[in-house]
């Protein structure tokens, strides 16, 4: 396929998987109110086109790298319609729990069986995040946390995550092979990204939930360069500057301040000096003023905790004074900020 017609292929992908998501997403706000009562803030017109701009920017750019780079289009992630639209039922039945949790602010709702097994988590992770059915620590929880991520983000939680792929892509692409560890990577969806666009890596997944693990372990059954572990990011079980690149997705805003930096720490450590360190997260507080009323209203909507503490601290002043002698690149796209030294 050549590039033109690759660009146009990905471009009218994503933006018919947008408008799939965001048509998925338009009963949830409804049925958050008659629940909790509560009416979310309403962005204005001037706010909503803004988004709407940036919305469109991200997918160009994102068609453009699978043009350019000849990403393959399976990273578009196309899966059954009977599968997709059997996870969304299950969604909106589960989110009506969720959104009775919030009404009775109750973040420590787990199973008998999950209960009995919270001691072996640090605390600041025995709760449900965003509310959700027994937080990071069940399967059913790890089969239904990517399809509520889209909805969330109306279809562009991928092209945002792939943001971090360029760099990471464009810095191994001529290399026969080397080590990525990816911190905090959930059920593999970056992890996939990074296997199926750089086949030739060897990758460890690490994340604290079993439960994740488990799911994403599936996609890798035929993958044997990719393994995916149980592991705490704050003491990480590899020899210093054992990998030639450190990466992760959507994990700082869901550490406390103390963590979040003991996090970092081991992943500098972890990482070879002239290697790849990188992270994808929501943007910070003046990244964008233009979207400062969104990521201030996020933590009113869904229970995260440490959120508004992780937009008011800047990462680039954690990197600095933790590597002080290291230029780090920052990169905005729509609400994600990506970092990274090469």
């Amino acid at each position: 396929m050549n590039s033109f017609l690759k660009y146009k292929t990905v471009e009218g992908i994503s933006h018919a998987r947008a408008l799939l998501y965001s048509a998925e997403s338009l009963p949830l706000p409804l049925m958050h109110r008659l629940v909790t009562g509560e009416v979310g803030k309403i962005p204005s017109t001037e706010e909503r086109n803004d988004l709407l701009n940036k919305v469109r920017q991200l997918l160009k750019e994102d068609a453009q790298d699978f043009a350019d780079l000849q990403w393959p289009l399976r990273m578009l992630r196309p899966e059954s319609p009977s599968d997709h639209f059997s996870r969304w039922f299950q969604i909106l039945f589960d989110s009506s729990k969720s959104f009775w949790r919030r009404r009775e602010k109750d973040t420590q709702s787990f199973s008998k069986k999950i209960k009995e097994e919270l001691g072996r988590y640090p605390k600041y992770y025995q709760r449900n995040f965003h509310h959700q059915t027994d937080g990071y620590l069940s399967d059913h929880s790890a089969y239904l946390y990517e399809h509520q991520v889209e909805l969330l983000f109306r279809g562009t939680a991928d092209p945002m995550r792939r943001r971090l792929l360029r760099p990471l892509y464009q810095k191994f692409k001529n290399r026969k092979s080397f080590r990525i560890l990816e911190i905090g990577c959930g059920s593999g969806t970056f992890t996939e990204f990074m296997s199926l666009s750089l086949p030739q890596a060897e990758i460890t997944g690490l994340d604290l939930s079993p439960n994740y693990i488990r799911h994403g372990r599936k996609r890798f059954i035929e993958n044997k360069n990719v393994n995916l572990i149980v592991g705490d990011g704050e003491k990480l079980p590899f020899k210093d500057n054992w990998f030639d690149a450190v990466v992760s997705v959507y994990l700082h805003h869901e550490l406390p301040e103390k963590v979040r930096e003991n996090v970092i720490k081991e992943s500098l450590r972890v990482c070879k000096p002239k290697g790849f360190w990188g992270l994808a997260d929501s943007i910070q507080l003046g990244d964008d003023p233009d979207l400062d009323w969104a990521i201030q209203e996020f933590p009113k909507n869904f229970h995260e905790p440490f959120f508004t503490n992780y937009i008011k601290k800047p990462l680039n002043k954690t990197l600095g004074k933790l590597e002080p002698q290291t230029k780090f690149a920052e990169e905005t796209h729509l609400l994600t900020k990506v970092i990274y030294k090469n």
